[in-house]
């Protein structure tokens, strides 16, 4: 993707078009460099682009992303961004329209939904995305209205397991930190220089060694011209 390229897909749009850039934090860094080694694709170039100059009339344009406090300022300037919204975990009203837009004319059992959903997660303690609510209904697609309000505790079984991989992942994390920090300690206890049978040496231990092999070096010569000195008293 070159600037040009990317000018000219908004350029080509059709009017009155919606054009979405997905995951727009993942295309450059806060110093506004390219994220993407094998992409040409400049910051000013984007910004050029979303400004319009020579799109198409009537197009909106939505950029979404997880993590709008890594977007460049000028990315999201007034003028350039005009509305933003932030999609929130979901609400009781939220849960009775994601029922009733799979089961159609089931308002009495989008209600008991949307009530036990936030039972569920007040007991908890917990919140829950919309992607995870349809992730449910998707799992639940073949289930009648009915079936589908009985099986509501895949939406617990679902949060729970979410619970243990994030903690399995956190506690994996911290023994490796634990790791590192006995490996620092034991390399410090050793003065530098490594367990046996690992390969190399520290800078200091080196130092040593050097100093070591140049002492032994001067008593062997000093040995030597010692020697040949006493036997020509000798003679």
């Amino acid at each position: 993707m070159t600037d040009e390229d990317l000018q000219s897909g908004f350029t080509y749009a059709p009017k009155n078009s919606i054009i979405v850039l997905e995951d727009i934090d993942s295309l450059f860094t806060a110093g506004r460099e390219n994220k993407n080694s094998k992409s040409s694709l400049t910051f000013s170039g984007l910004l050029n682009a979303l400004d319009g100059v020579s799109s198409s009339s009537g197009q909106i344009v939505i950029l979404s992303t997880n993590f709008r406090e890594q977007l460049d300022a000028a990315l999201i300037r007034n003028g350039r961004v005009d509305v933003q919204i932030e999609f929130t975990t979901v609400t009781r009203e939220q849960c009775e329209g994601m029922f009733n837009a799979y089961y159609a004319g089931k308002e009495d059992e989008a209600k008991k939904f949307g009530d036990v959903i936030m039972q569920m997660l007040e007991r908890l303690g917990e919140k829950v995305s919309s992607c995870a609510l349809q992730h449910f209904f998707v799992q639940c697609r073949k289930m009648s209205s009915s079936e589908c309000l009985a099986n509501f505790k895949l939406v617990e079984e679902e949060i729970e397991s979410r619970k243990k991989e994030g903690g399995a992942k956190e506690k994996k994390k911290e023994e490796d930190d634990d790791n590192d920090d006995d490996d620092e300690e034991e390399e410090g206890r050793r003065g530098g220089r490594k367990e046996k049978g690992e390969q190399g040496w520290s800078g200091e231990g080196l130092m040593k060694m050097s100093l070591l092999t140049t002492n032994l070096a001067l008593v062997a010569a000093t040995a030597i011209v010692l020697c040949k000195a006493v036997e020509g008293m000798k003679r």
